[in-house]
């Protein structure tokens, strides 16, 4: 199967045909991951996992980002 590639600005765009959207379960806003091997290019989606990984990752940052602060609110500093 073929597709297009469009190419706008410093990106571009590959249109998915419907099989593989429906085959791989991908769904509107889904993250994808890319990679090169032996020069083919590699979609694949992230999995529940990957995805909760990721997550917990910018949560558990945010909250050491943030510790100095959550704990003046728990003390009741103004």
């Amino acid at each position: 199967m073929r597709e297009q590639v469009i190419i706008t600005n410093n990106e571009a765009t590959l249109r998915i045909p419907r099989f593989f959207v429906e085959e791989l379960h991908i769904q509107d806003g889904d993250e994808l991951e890319f990679s090169i091997i032996d020069g083919a290019l590699i979609v694949r989606p992230l999995s529940e996992t990957e995805r909760e990984a990721k997550l917990d990752k910018i949560i558990q940052g945010l909250l050491k980002k943030r510790k100095s602060v959550y704990e003046a609110l728990a003390s009741g500093v103004e």
